[in-house]
């Protein structure tokens, strides 16, 4: 095949159609995740389209030697900046507004990653996409993005590199994409192999995504192939049905597969469709009127839909349909707005003379220049937001209330013991009576309340996310260590009378192999008595109700459209319930008891629940600050108790 005369990127309705089907699936997705429970799978059609257009784009330029680097970028700036920075102004705004202070600093350490588009680096250390709490990270979708503008940098250079390199050497242009297919391949096997041999790091990298987007551009080279060559255009639109049917065939058995094979399939659904006819089998749904337009605002829907429902579940803790109605209408009228507002009119060339050409038009700068001027104010202003009392006095107490030392006591005699010194904290003055809190961030967050309460014992704390306070060969080795240095030093410091045990329920519900096995009862015995020797008092905390919903939901005034769906039921819990739920542990606890008859055990429970229930707050007063940890209010009520039994 030689050199093709200078033509034009023809428009694709269907490409828009498929990209309607693709945005309406994640909605889908994200409104209702346990029926459509594999919708996420468009994420990944997204990819091959985003892949598919952006070579077919660079490919027709540098064939008619159009092709800038400078104009290219420019031009994603353009499509893409102004509609992400203004939907970003929102969220931020709207954080402002609603969100108790510390999930508004929580938002705000997304929002400089988000501007960036490096948030998915931030989220693969602190999320998981199908975690519950992922519902309450209105910034969570711009993960994607940020996967497309890192990919945006590369390709555009390698691309253009290897297509000047085979150009230099082959003068037919089949050799030369035979080359760039190859080139391609280089970089999407190893990501493929990635995704085989890592998927649960997969969701948001950048490495394990690179492949769905070099399947789109494989199909641009192969789509720009068959549409130069007339013999093989022939034969390819005899086939263009079989490659759609094949396409939908792909996309359909992704909605039932492993999370692994769902994106496989998916991929490979997107390929042919992408590169199958627009006039072939199933194409005339996705270029009719209604699936272009909801295609052309598919941008704009996807970032709009987000964080509308994000910010609706922080304040439902479950939503009804005729509210979930309205909030897709909401989407959609808001995504309406920023097509036709912001992005429609920077599709217009003339709207900068010095890059693309054209009359100068300042009409054309007023939707690009107010989103830049309200995102930037947000997302530069170095803004704290006031604590408000319900916070502050219900849910939330920052640690800096509370007198620490800037150097943990429990290391003073240990000269340079840096591993312990990040993990415990100690009170500035020290009674000489004094009691350690060990475990998990449940007892971090006790440790908080108890200093507060407690007046003629001082309190140390060693805690970390996730460690159990006894010593299992399941834990990381990070929480071996923290637990055997803890011990050893606390042997030099009799004026320690008390130590209170406590981890969460799903810690030991986690490690219950480990906590069934007799040798480490054995060993965990000997630890306790050990303690008892020295003239030390033991308490074990029960574990309290962990519930699974968002707690600050239930702290929110609640507002609903409907009043017949009574959410106020998911803000308890039966108590009946919970107790079969925490029987395991409690069995355990009761069982060391009854061997160690020294230890207190300290009944959380009776303290979050009444008779018959477990409630989020009592007396006006919320007890959760989240799922699985008290508030201070509900620490201060637990430290109490701990404090009677001594």
């Amino acid at each position: 095949m030689s050199s093709p005369q200078k033509s034009d990127i023809s428009y694709r309705p269907d490409i828009d159609g498929l990209r309607a089907l693709a945005v309406l699936s994640t909605i889908a997705f994200h409104c209702y995740p346990k029926i459509f429970t594999n919708g996420y799978v468009s994420v990944d059609v997204f990819f091959v389209i985003s892949g598919f257009l952006i070579t077919s784009i660079i490919l027709t330029q540098l064939v008619n030697k159009e092709f800038s680097l400078i104009n290219f970028y420019a031009r994603r700036v353009k499509r893409i900046l102004p509609p992400s920075l203004l939907v970003l102004g929102a969220i931020t705004l709207t954080g402002i507004l609603t969100l108790f202070t510390n999930e508004f600093y929580s938002l705000k350490s997304y929002i400089g990653p988000a501007a960036g588009f490096y948030i998915n680096f931030k989220l693969i250390k602190d999320t998981s996409y199908f975690a519950f709490e992922s519902n309450f990270k209105p910034l969570l979708h711009f993960w994607s993005l940020a996967v497309e503008e890192q990919f945006y940098v590369f390709w555009p250079m390698y691309f253009t590199l290897v297509y000047k390199f085979a150009r230099k050497r082959f003068t037919d242009l089949s050799n030369t994409l035979l080359v760039l297919a190859g080139a391609t391949a280089v970089v999407l096997i190893p990501s493929l192999i990635y995704l085989l041999i890592s998927a649960q790091d997969l969701y948001f990298s950048s490495f394990g995504r690179v492949w769905e987007l070099m399947m789109g551009g494989m199909a641009a080279i192969v789509y720009y192939w068959i549409k130069n060559s007339p013999e093989t255009h022939r034969q390819y639109l005899k086939y263009s049905n079989a490659l759609s049917v094949t396409g939908f065939a792909f996309l359909s058995v992704s909605l039932f597969c492993e999370r692994t094979f769902t994106i496989i399939f998916g991929v490979i659904g997107g390929f042919f469709l992408v590169v199958s006819s627009e006039n072939s089998f199933g194409k005339s749904f996705l270029k009719s009127k209604v699936m272009v337009y909801l295609g052309l605002i598919s941008f704009s829907t996807y970032l709009w839909h987000w964080p509308i429902l994000s910010f609706y579940h922080m304040y439902a803790v479950v939503i009804s349909p005729v509210e979930m109605a309205f909030l897709i209408a909401l989407i959609y009228i808001l995504s309406a707005l920023t097509y036709h507002l912001v992005e429609k009119p920077l599709k217009d060339k003339n709207w900068d003379p010095y890059v693309f050409g054209g009359k100068f038009n300042y009409k054309k700068l007023i939707p690009i220049t107010a989103c830049l001027l309200v995102s930037v104010f947000f997302l530069t202003a170095n803004f704290k937001k006031l604590p408000d009392k319900q916070t502050s006095e219900l849910i939330y107490r920052e640690d800096t209330d509370v007198p620490l030392n800037s150097k943990c006591a429990l290391t003073a005699t240990n000269g340079n013991n840096d591993f312990l010194q990040k993990w415990c904290y100690s009170q500035n003055t020290m009674n000489p009576e004094q009691g350690l809190i060990i475990g998990d961030s449940q007892a971090h967050v006790l440790y908080r309340s108890m200093v507060t309460v407690s007046e003629k014992v001082s309190w140390h704390l060693v805690s970390s996310e996730g460690c159990s306070p006894f010593l299992l060969p399941t834990m990381t080795e990070e929480c071996k260590r923290l637990v055997t240095e803890s011990f050893a030093n606390i042997e030099k410091f009799p004026e320690i009378r008390h130590v209170v045990f406590m981890t969460a329920n799903q810690i030991y519900n986690h490690n219950r192999q480990a906590f069934d096995d007799p040798a480490i009862q054995s060993q965990i015995k000997t630890t306790l008595a050990r303690l008892n020797a020295q003239n030390r008092t033991v308490y074990i905390v029960r574990p309290y109700p962990e519930f699974l919903y968002n707690i600050s939901s239930c702290s929110r005034q609640r507002f609903s459209f409907y009043k017949a769906f009574d959410t106020s039921k998911y803000c308890r819990m039966d108590k009946s319930s919970w107790l079969h739920a925490s029987d395991p542990y409690n069995s355990f606890l009761d069982k060391l008891k009854t061997e160690l008859p020294f230890i207190k055990l300290i009944d959380s429970t009776n303290i979050m629940c009444d008779q018959s229930e477990c409630v989020v707050s009592k007396n006006g007063k919320t007890l959760y600050q989240d799922t699985s940890h008290l508030s201070y209010e509900g620490n201060l009520r637990l430290s109490e108790s701990i404090l009677k039994s001594m």
